[in-house]
């Protein structure tokens, strides 16, 4: 007997989106999202339809600009402009 795996999308873990500039088009970013039932696929892309993808956006766009800080923070070494 087969059991069925419930989908644990969209999961605040792993989502990731972001704003594409018209309206609430919200683009998914999320690896492997074609196991959830609110990707949209299209020719070259995947779209969120979730009720929170604008939340979902914001909270990728916070999560990338910590990331950025951090490792410019981390003391890596800057190219010299000569």
């Amino acid at each position: 007997m087969r059991k069925e795996i419930k989908s644990q999308w969209p999961d605040p873990a792993r989502c990731r989106a972001r704003l594409i500039g018209y309206r609430d088009t919200v683009e998914c970013l999320t690896v492997g999202s074609g196991d959830c039932k609110y990707a949209m696929k299209s020719c070259y892309t995947c779209f969120c339809s979730h009720k929170t993808r604008i939340e979902i956006a914001r909270r990728t766009k916070a999560i990338r600009s910590k990331e950025e800080k951090e490792q410019n923070d981390s003391g890596s070494p800057q190219p010299s402009k000569r």
